[in-house]
């Protein structure tokens, strides 16, 4: 019998699995045979001169090429337990291997689940906290007024104000450095904290960033309205901000937000006053401003005098560098901030189901 009836015979013995690596060495050995160089043979079936030296030698002196069977032990869990592993982990994503191999009946050890979610390609990640919302029937009908309240308004009218903190020790928190080498710097732990006022459009800010050092109680936040943003405002505008000042059992607050002299600046420039839902975060397009902000704050520190000398920037010197940070905030910026969060995008994106109840009305 010749060898290429012997290796076509040996072919059909084999089992499906095993078939296709019996083709390759079939196929590689039988180039070798007809007088193709090595080099040739290897570069074709992407295969080691050294394995195809080995095909061909157990051929001669076993008379089979065929794939041994796979030695080793065989996985310690099958297929139902791998599954209770994802549900496990799906259900809580912080719970640890020795629980994890006691939800098993501890089949495997601890360190093995480490091994099976490695494998399962589940990693390590930072958890974001999101803060509880309730779908409640209440909820989704002021999440739906509001979007019937907006839709109309186009985005060259919207303003969207509000307030967030910055520390005079802003500075990036991670680096690079060649592997086993610490990055120390000398930097004051504890920084003293700023509240920044800021009201965008969707092309534009609608005045540079207010600083202060108190935090935004009623006084301040009433200043703030009739000494900067209502001397900012054109006539028609609609002005879009969060519920901070209405506390739980408060039925008709009147503070911050809720302070009717507010209310009134805003009115006498020819505005229009509008409240965001709750959680309204997810429809205010300056949340990602404030963070886009504060980045590039963070990102000046290391080039300042202050990093240089180990201590917070002083009152100059973080003004400044807010300033120049908003400087970067362009129309591109504010306007890709606007299509994230304006018209609900992102809310769409993170909450399909509480979306669909929105939008579809009964």
């Amino acid at each position: 019998m010749s060898c290429h009836t012997q290796l076509s015979q040996e072919l059909s013995r084999d089992n499906r699995f095993k078939r296709r690596g019996l083709e390759t060495r079939q196929a590689a050995v039988r180039e070798l045979h007809k007088g193709a160089k090595a080099v040739d043979v290897c570069r074709k079936f992407k295969i080691g001169k050294r394995t195809l030296y080995l095909w061909r030698k157990r051929w001669r002196e076993e008379g089979t090429i065929a794939p041994r069977p796979m030695t080793g032990r065989k996985r310690l869990l099958n297929d139902e337990q791998v599954g209770v592993l994802r549900r496990e982990l799906a259900d809580d994503p912080t719970i640890t291997n020795e629980r994890l191999a006691a939800r098993l009946d501890n089949a495997v050890k601890p360190r093995t689940v480490s091994l099976y979610t490695q494998r399962l390609e589940i990693t390590r990640k930072a958890i974001s906290d999101e803060p509880k919302i309730t779908w409640s029937d209440r909820f989704v009908e002021e999440c739906r007024e509001f979007r019937r309240e907006i839709r109309d308004v186009p985005h060259d009218r919207r303003v969207y104000m509000d307030e967030s903190f910055v520390y005079d020790n802003e500075a990036r928190k991670r680096g690079r450095a060649p592997k086993g080498e610490r990055i120390a710097r000398s930097r004051e732990r504890h920084g003293k904290r700023w509240t920044i006022y800021l009201a965008i459009r969707n092309d534009s800010l609608v005045h540079p960033p207010v600083l202060s050092t108190k935090n935004a109680a009623d006084p301040e936040f009433l200043a703030y309205v009739r000494n900067t943003l209502a001397s900012a405002l054109r006539e028609n505008d609609v002005v879009i901000w969060d519920r901070l000042g209405r506390a739980g059992r408060c039925k008709n607050p009147r503070k911050q937000h809720y302070n009717p002299e507010a209310r009134a600046a805003i009115e006498g420039r020819g505005g229009r006053l509008l409240f965001l839902p709750p959680s309204g975060k997810y429809f205010n397009p300056i949340e990602l401003t404030f963070g886009t902000l504060k980045e590039r704050v963070r990102n000046t520190y290391a080039s300042s005098a202050a990093a240089r000398e180990g201590r917070p920037r002083t009152a100059d010197e973080l003004t400044h560098a807010v300033r120049d940070a908003s400087l970067q905030l362009t129309p591109r910026v504010l306007a890709g901030h606007f299509r994230e969060r304006a018209d609900g995008r992102g809310y769409a994106r993170l909450f399909p189901d509480v979306w669909q109840r929105i939008v579809n009305v009964d």
